[in-house]
Protein backbone atom coordinates (compact mmCIF):
# COMPACT_ATOMS: atom_id res chain seq x y z
CA UNK A 1 0.00 0.00 0.00
CA UNK A 2 2.66 2.39 0.74
CA UNK A 3 4.43 1.81 -2.36
CA UNK A 4 0.94 2.11 -4.07
CA UNK A 5 0.76 5.77 -2.47
CA UNK A 6 4.22 6.44 -3.66
CA UNK A 7 3.39 5.46 -7.16
CA UNK A 8 0.07 7.32 -7.13
CA UNK A 9 2.45 10.58 -5.68
CA UNK A 10 5.05 9.89 -8.73
CA UNK A 11 2.32 9.60 -11.70
CA UNK A 12 0.18 12.59 -10.94
CA UNK A 13 2.50 15.16 -8.73
CA UNK A 14 5.66 14.09 -11.58
CA UNK A 15 3.28 14.80 -14.65
CA UNK A 16 1.94 18.00 -13.44
CA UNK A 17 5.48 19.02 -12.58
CA UNK A 18 6.76 17.76 -16.03
CA UNK A 19 4.28 19.43 -18.22
CA UNK A 20 4.76 22.32 -16.22
CA UNK A 21 9.17 21.83 -16.76
CA UNK A 22 9.34 23.09 -13.18
CA UNK A 23 12.94 22.83 -12.54
CA UNK A 24 14.90 20.30 -9.76
CA UNK A 25 11.23 18.05 -10.62
CA UNK A 26 13.14 15.01 -9.46
CA UNK A 27 14.71 16.38 -6.66
CA UNK A 28 11.32 17.30 -5.54
CA UNK A 29 9.36 14.18 -6.00
CA UNK A 30 12.74 12.68 -3.97
CA UNK A 31 11.44 14.48 -1.39
CA UNK A 32 8.20 14.02 -1.64
CA UNK A 33 9.34 10.49 -1.60
CA UNK A 34 11.26 10.66 1.44
CA UNK A 35 8.12 12.36 3.27
CA UNK A 36 6.33 9.13 2.62
CA UNK A 37 8.75 6.76 3.36
CA UNK A 38 9.66 8.53 7.06
CA UNK A 39 6.03 8.90 7.21
CA UNK A 40 4.76 5.43 6.62
CA UNK A 41 7.54 3.72 8.37
CA UNK A 42 6.56 5.86 11.26
CA UNK A 43 2.91 4.46 11.22
CA UNK A 44 3.72 0.63 10.39
CA UNK A 45 6.98 -0.86 12.03
CA UNK A 46 7.54 -3.65 9.75
CA UNK A 47 11.10 -4.28 9.18
CA UNK A 48 12.08 -3.69 5.14
CA UNK A 49 9.16 -1.76 4.91
CA UNK A 50 10.99 1.31 3.19
CA UNK A 51 13.21 -1.62 0.45
CA UNK A 52 9.61 -3.11 -0.59
CA UNK A 53 7.69 -0.28 -0.97
CA UNK A 54 10.78 0.97 -3.31
CA UNK A 55 10.42 -2.11 -5.40
CA UNK A 56 6.59 -1.87 -4.96
CA UNK A 57 6.77 1.76 -6.88
CA UNK A 58 9.75 0.93 -9.37
CA UNK A 59 7.59 -2.06 -10.49
CA UNK A 60 4.91 -0.33 -10.91
CA UNK A 61 6.61 2.30 -12.77
CA UNK A 62 7.76 -0.51 -14.88
CA UNK A 63 4.62 -2.08 -15.81
CA UNK A 64 3.04 0.96 -16.58
CA UNK A 65 1.72 1.76 -20.40
CA UNK A 66 4.58 3.99 -20.99
CA UNK A 67 8.23 2.96 -21.76
CA UNK A 68 10.11 1.15 -18.71
CA UNK A 69 11.52 4.58 -17.60
CA UNK A 70 15.21 3.13 -16.23
CA UNK A 71 16.58 6.15 -14.54
CA UNK A 72 13.54 6.72 -12.57
CA UNK A 73 13.16 3.04 -11.62
CA UNK A 74 17.24 3.38 -10.56
CA UNK A 75 16.35 6.12 -8.36
CA UNK A 76 13.57 5.31 -6.29
CA UNK A 77 15.12 1.81 -5.39
CA UNK A 78 18.39 3.80 -4.08
CA UNK A 79 16.61 6.25 -2.69
CA UNK A 80 14.64 3.27 -0.53
CA UNK A 81 17.56 1.36 0.05
CA UNK A 82 19.57 4.45 1.20
CA UNK A 83 16.72 5.52 3.89
CA UNK A 84 16.72 1.74 4.56
CA UNK A 85 19.86 0.90 5.39
CA UNK A 86 19.51 4.54 7.19
CA UNK A 87 16.60 3.11 9.41
CA UNK A 88 18.07 -0.30 9.97
CA UNK A 89 21.50 1.00 11.34
CA UNK A 90 20.67 3.78 13.22
CA UNK A 91 17.10 2.89 13.76
CA UNK A 92 13.67 4.02 13.56
CA UNK A 93 14.25 7.08 15.41
CA UNK A 94 14.26 11.01 14.31
CA UNK A 95 17.89 10.72 13.78
CA UNK A 96 17.39 7.39 11.44
CA UNK A 97 15.10 9.11 9.08
CA UNK A 98 16.64 12.41 9.10
CA UNK A 99 20.32 10.27 7.85
CA UNK A 100 18.20 8.36 5.51
CA UNK A 101 16.16 11.15 4.32
CA UNK A 102 19.22 13.47 3.78
CA UNK A 103 21.07 10.48 1.71
CA UNK A 104 17.91 9.75 -0.22
CA UNK A 105 17.72 13.79 -1.55
CA UNK A 106 21.45 12.93 -2.21
CA UNK A 107 20.53 10.04 -4.71
CA UNK A 108 19.55 12.58 -7.76
CA UNK A 109 22.61 14.30 -7.84
CA UNK A 110 24.15 11.30 -7.94
CA UNK A 111 22.73 9.91 -10.57
CA UNK A 112 23.58 12.68 -12.38
CA UNK A 113 27.18 12.65 -12.02
CA UNK A 114 26.44 8.68 -12.60
CA UNK A 115 24.58 9.47 -15.89
CA UNK A 116 27.03 11.75 -17.31
CA UNK A 117 29.78 9.03 -16.88
CA UNK A 118 27.88 6.63 -18.62
CA UNK A 119 27.11 9.23 -21.48
CA UNK A 120 30.06 10.87 -21.89
CA UNK A 121 33.04 8.82 -20.25
CA UNK A 122 35.36 9.54 -17.54
CA UNK A 123 36.61 12.47 -19.72
CA UNK A 124 33.65 14.28 -18.36
CA UNK A 125 35.76 14.88 -15.30
CA UNK A 126 38.83 16.95 -16.06
CA UNK A 127 36.55 18.67 -18.17
CA UNK A 128 33.85 19.81 -15.05
CA UNK A 129 37.45 20.84 -13.72
CA UNK A 130 38.63 22.81 -16.46
CA UNK A 131 35.56 24.78 -17.06
CA UNK A 132 35.59 25.55 -13.28
CA UNK A 133 38.74 26.67 -13.27
CA UNK A 134 38.50 28.49 -16.01
CA UNK A 135 35.01 30.40 -14.91
CA UNK A 136 36.81 30.91 -11.11
CA UNK A 137 40.00 32.88 -12.91
CA UNK A 138 37.84 34.89 -14.65
CA UNK A 139 35.60 35.86 -11.71
CA UNK A 140 38.60 35.86 -9.15
CA UNK A 141 37.67 32.93 -7.13
CA UNK A 142 40.47 31.94 -4.74
CA UNK A 143 41.02 28.71 -2.22
CA UNK A 144 37.73 26.76 -3.54
CA UNK A 145 37.98 24.13 -5.50
CA UNK A 146 35.95 22.43 -8.02
CA UNK A 147 35.58 19.14 -5.79
CA UNK A 148 34.34 22.15 -2.78
CA UNK A 149 31.96 23.13 -5.20
CA UNK A 150 30.53 19.54 -5.40
CA UNK A 151 30.30 19.18 -2.09
CA UNK A 152 28.25 22.61 -1.26
CA UNK A 153 25.61 20.99 -3.81
CA UNK A 154 25.70 17.76 -2.26
CA UNK A 155 25.04 20.08 1.10
CA UNK A 156 21.93 21.60 -0.15
CA UNK A 157 20.59 18.64 -1.31
CA UNK A 158 21.41 17.12 2.41
CA UNK A 159 19.31 19.98 3.78
CA UNK A 160 16.46 19.75 1.68
CA UNK A 161 16.63 15.83 2.68
CA UNK A 162 16.40 16.79 6.67
CA UNK A 163 13.40 18.93 6.02
CA UNK A 164 11.42 16.05 3.66
CA UNK A 165 12.33 13.94 6.88
CA UNK A 166 11.30 16.33 9.25
CA UNK A 167 7.85 17.23 7.15
CA UNK A 168 7.50 13.32 7.40
CA UNK A 169 6.63 12.85 10.56
CA UNK A 170 4.52 15.70 10.56
CA UNK A 171 2.67 14.03 8.05
CA UNK A 172 2.36 10.75 10.16
CA UNK A 173 1.28 12.52 13.24
CA UNK A 174 -1.43 14.06 10.99
CA UNK A 175 -2.35 10.47 9.55
CA UNK A 176 -2.56 9.06 13.11
CA UNK A 177 -4.97 11.98 14.15
CA UNK A 178 -7.20 10.95 11.09
CA UNK A 179 -7.39 7.09 11.91
CA UNK A 180 -11.13 6.59 12.57
CA UNK A 181 -12.40 10.01 10.32
CA UNK A 182 -11.83 8.64 6.86
CA UNK A 183 -14.16 7.13 4.94
CA UNK A 184 -13.56 5.24 1.30
CA UNK A 185 -15.17 6.78 -1.97
CA UNK A 186 -16.06 4.35 -4.19
CA UNK A 187 -16.77 5.63 -7.14
CA UNK A 188 -13.15 5.38 -8.38
CA UNK A 189 -11.58 6.09 -11.61
CA UNK A 190 -10.72 3.74 -14.50
CA UNK A 191 -8.23 5.68 -16.59
CA UNK A 192 -5.23 3.82 -15.49
CA UNK A 193 -5.12 0.32 -16.54
CA UNK A 194 -1.72 -0.25 -15.98
CA UNK A 195 -1.11 -3.97 -17.15
CA UNK A 196 -2.04 -3.96 -20.73
CA UNK A 197 0.62 -3.61 -22.82
CA UNK A 198 0.91 -1.21 -25.60
CA UNK A 199 -1.00 -2.75 -28.11
CA UNK A 200 1.20 -0.44 -31.11
CA UNK A 201 4.77 -1.65 -29.58
CA UNK A 202 6.00 -4.44 -31.26
CA UNK A 203 7.94 -6.68 -29.27
CA UNK A 204 11.23 -9.02 -29.89
CA UNK A 205 13.21 -10.91 -27.90
CA UNK A 206 15.95 -11.30 -30.18
CA UNK A 207 15.94 -7.23 -30.72
CA UNK A 208 16.74 -6.71 -26.70
CA UNK A 209 19.54 -8.74 -26.73
CA UNK A 210 21.12 -7.04 -29.57
CA UNK A 211 20.59 -4.25 -28.00
CA UNK A 212 22.20 -5.35 -24.56
CA UNK A 213 25.35 -6.74 -26.73
CA UNK A 214 25.30 -3.49 -28.52
CA UNK A 215 25.97 -1.50 -25.59
CA UNK A 216 29.57 -2.67 -25.13
CA UNK A 217 30.26 -3.49 -28.60
CA UNK A 218 29.68 0.35 -29.39
CA UNK A 219 31.74 1.45 -26.39
CA UNK A 220 34.78 -0.36 -27.37
CA UNK A 221 34.02 0.16 -31.18
CA UNK A 222 34.17 4.10 -30.65
CA UNK A 223 37.40 3.93 -28.71
CA UNK A 224 39.42 1.89 -31.16
CA UNK A 225 37.70 2.43 -35.11
CA UNK A 226 37.83 5.09 -36.85
CA UNK A 227 35.28 7.41 -35.64
CA UNK A 228 33.70 8.43 -38.75
CA UNK A 229 32.54 4.90 -39.81
CA UNK A 230 31.39 4.30 -36.23
CA UNK A 231 29.28 7.44 -36.57
CA UNK A 232 27.45 5.41 -40.06
CA UNK A 233 26.74 3.09 -38.07
CA UNK A 234 25.10 4.82 -35.23
CA UNK A 235 23.27 7.22 -37.34
CA UNK A 236 21.87 3.93 -39.30
CA UNK A 237 21.04 2.30 -35.69
CA UNK A 238 19.51 5.92 -33.80
CA UNK A 239 16.93 5.91 -37.36
CA UNK A 240 15.98 2.56 -37.02
CA UNK A 241 15.93 3.14 -33.20
CA UNK A 242 13.74 6.01 -34.06
CA UNK A 243 10.90 4.36 -36.53
CA UNK A 244 10.86 0.83 -33.98
CA UNK A 245 10.85 2.79 -30.85
CA UNK A 246 8.63 6.13 -31.07
CA UNK A 247 8.10 6.12 -27.57
CA UNK A 248 11.92 5.72 -26.44
CA UNK A 249 12.84 8.20 -29.12
CA UNK A 250 10.41 11.05 -28.09
CA UNK A 251 13.07 12.16 -25.81
CA UNK A 252 15.54 13.20 -28.79
CA UNK A 253 13.16 15.11 -30.83
CA UNK A 254 13.73 17.74 -28.67
CA UNK A 255 16.52 20.28 -29.80
CA UNK A 256 17.62 21.13 -26.70
CA UNK A 257 19.14 17.43 -26.23
CA UNK A 258 21.31 17.73 -29.02
CA UNK A 259 22.81 21.34 -28.49
CA UNK A 260 23.64 20.26 -24.99
CA UNK A 261 25.10 17.36 -26.30
CA UNK A 262 27.21 18.96 -28.76
CA UNK A 263 28.05 21.63 -26.57
CA UNK A 264 29.52 19.42 -23.90
CA UNK A 265 31.09 16.99 -26.36
CA UNK A 266 32.96 19.14 -28.84
CA UNK A 267 33.70 22.24 -25.85
CA UNK A 268 34.80 19.58 -24.18
CA UNK A 269 37.27 18.39 -26.64
CA UNK A 270 38.91 21.62 -26.69
CA UNK A 271 39.47 21.70 -23.69
CA UNK A 272 41.09 18.21 -23.38
CA UNK A 273 42.77 19.04 -26.27
CA UNK A 274 44.29 22.47 -24.54
CA UNK A 275 45.09 20.60 -21.35
CA UNK A 276 46.77 17.88 -22.63
CA UNK A 277 49.10 16.89 -25.13
CA UNK A 278 47.05 16.38 -27.67
CA UNK A 279 46.41 19.23 -30.36
CA UNK A 280 42.86 20.81 -30.36
CA UNK A 281 41.77 18.49 -33.27
CA UNK A 282 42.98 15.87 -31.56
CA UNK A 283 40.10 16.96 -28.96
CA UNK A 284 37.86 17.74 -31.16
CA UNK A 285 37.69 14.07 -32.17
CA UNK A 286 37.68 13.26 -28.30
CA UNK A 287 34.46 15.17 -28.19
CA UNK A 288 32.70 13.65 -31.09
CA UNK A 289 33.81 9.82 -29.53
CA UNK A 290 31.61 11.76 -26.73
CA UNK A 291 28.55 12.51 -28.44
CA UNK A 292 28.61 8.92 -30.08
CA UNK A 293 28.63 7.34 -26.38
CA UNK A 294 26.01 9.77 -25.80
CA UNK A 295 23.99 9.06 -28.78
CA UNK A 296 24.66 5.00 -28.38
CA UNK A 297 23.63 5.10 -24.10
CA UNK A 298 20.38 6.84 -25.17
CA UNK A 299 19.07 4.93 -28.53
CA UNK A 300 20.26 1.46 -26.65
CA UNK A 301 18.93 2.16 -22.97
CA UNK A 302 16.12 3.34 -24.43
CA UNK A 303 15.39 0.33 -27.01
CA UNK A 304 15.88 -1.52 -23.95
CA UNK A 305 13.71 0.22 -21.53
CA UNK A 306 10.87 -0.77 -24.05
CA UNK A 307 11.69 -4.10 -24.86
CA UNK A 308 11.49 -4.97 -21.01
CA UNK A 309 8.05 -4.09 -21.58
CA UNK A 310 7.32 -7.27 -23.20
CA UNK A 311 4.60 -8.54 -21.59
CA UNK A 312 6.21 -12.35 -21.90
CA UNK A 313 9.21 -10.79 -20.01
CA UNK A 314 6.90 -9.27 -17.41
CA UNK A 315 4.97 -12.49 -16.88
CA UNK A 316 8.03 -14.89 -16.90
CA UNK A 317 9.51 -12.64 -13.99
CA UNK A 318 6.25 -12.42 -12.50
CA UNK A 319 5.61 -16.34 -12.56
CA UNK A 320 8.90 -17.76 -11.70
CA UNK A 321 10.06 -17.42 -8.17
CA UNK A 322 8.30 -14.01 -7.28
CA UNK A 323 4.92 -15.17 -5.88
CA UNK A 324 5.17 -13.06 -2.87
CA UNK A 325 6.05 -10.23 -5.24
CA UNK A 326 3.02 -10.86 -7.70
CA UNK A 327 0.93 -10.84 -4.87
CA UNK A 328 2.03 -7.33 -3.35
CA UNK A 329 1.37 -6.23 -6.91
CA UNK A 330 -1.75 -7.35 -7.40
CA UNK A 331 -2.84 -5.70 -4.16
CA UNK A 332 -0.76 -2.67 -5.21
CA UNK A 333 -2.32 -2.14 -8.63
CA UNK A 334 -5.72 -2.86 -7.57
CA UNK A 335 -5.55 0.21 -5.05
CA UNK A 336 -3.43 2.17 -7.17
CA UNK A 337 -6.22 3.85 -9.63
CA UNK A 338 -8.29 4.55 -6.23
CA UNK A 339 -5.23 6.44 -4.68
CA UNK A 340 -4.98 8.49 -8.05
CA UNK A 341 -8.57 9.14 -7.88
CA UNK A 342 -8.51 10.48 -4.19
CA UNK A 343 -5.68 12.59 -5.39
CA UNK A 344 -7.22 14.04 -8.62
CA UNK A 345 -10.21 14.60 -6.31
CA UNK A 346 -8.74 16.29 -3.18
CA UNK A 347 -8.82 20.12 -3.42
CA UNK A 348 -5.71 22.61 -2.42
CA UNK A 349 -3.79 19.79 -2.91
CA UNK A 350 -0.54 22.95 -3.94
CA UNK A 351 -1.27 24.82 -0.33
CA UNK A 352 -2.24 21.46 1.86
CA UNK A 353 0.39 19.10 0.20
CA UNK A 354 1.25 17.19 3.62
CA UNK A 355 -2.09 17.41 4.43
CA UNK A 356 -3.27 15.56 1.57
CA UNK A 357 -0.48 13.14 2.16
CA UNK A 358 -1.67 12.07 5.04
CA UNK A 359 -4.85 11.66 4.29
CA UNK A 360 -3.67 9.63 1.61
CA UNK A 361 -1.94 6.99 3.85
CA UNK A 362 -4.59 6.82 6.42
CA UNK A 363 -7.12 5.93 3.49
CA UNK A 364 -4.50 3.36 2.20
CA UNK A 365 -4.55 2.06 5.92
CA UNK A 366 -8.28 1.62 5.38
CA UNK A 367 -7.89 -0.20 2.68
CA UNK A 368 -5.43 -2.30 3.24
CA UNK A 369 -7.60 -3.36 6.75
CA UNK A 370 -10.43 -3.85 4.31
CA UNK A 371 -8.43 -6.16 1.97
CA UNK A 372 -6.61 -8.01 4.99
CA UNK A 373 -10.66 -8.72 5.66
CA UNK A 374 -12.31 -9.75 2.87
CA UNK A 375 -9.29 -10.72 0.30
CA UNK A 376 -11.10 -7.42 -1.69
CA UNK A 377 -10.06 -4.12 -2.69
CA UNK A 378 -13.59 -3.07 -2.83
CA UNK A 379 -15.30 -2.49 0.65
CA UNK A 380 -18.46 -4.90 0.70
CA UNK A 381 -21.60 -3.49 3.09
CA UNK A 382 -21.14 -5.84 5.73
CA UNK A 383 -17.18 -4.20 5.93
CA UNK A 384 -18.66 -0.88 5.83
CA UNK A 385 -21.05 -1.24 8.65
CA UNK A 386 -18.60 -2.87 10.82
CA UNK A 387 -16.32 -0.12 10.33
CA UNK A 388 -19.12 2.35 11.24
Amino acid sequence: MLGSVWASVEIILGSFLHNLRVPFTGTTLTAVGVSLLVAGQSLWPDRGLVWRAGVICALMKAISPSAVLIGPMIGILSESLMMELAVRFLGRNIVGFLLGGALAVCMPLTYRIVELIVAFGFNIAPIYTGLYRFAASRLGITGFEAGDLLMVLYGIYAVFGLVAAALGLIVAKRARALRGQVRLNHDVTEEYRFQQADSSQRYSLPFLVIHLLLVPAGMIAIGRLPVYGVAAFLAIYAVWVAYRYPRAWRRLRKPTVWIVILAVSLAGGVILGKLGSESVMDGIIIGLQMVLRAVLMIAAFGSISVELRNPAIVQWFLKRGMGQVSAALEVAFGALPKMISLLKRKQGVPRRPFDILARLLAEAELWLQTFSATGALVPTEETERNDE
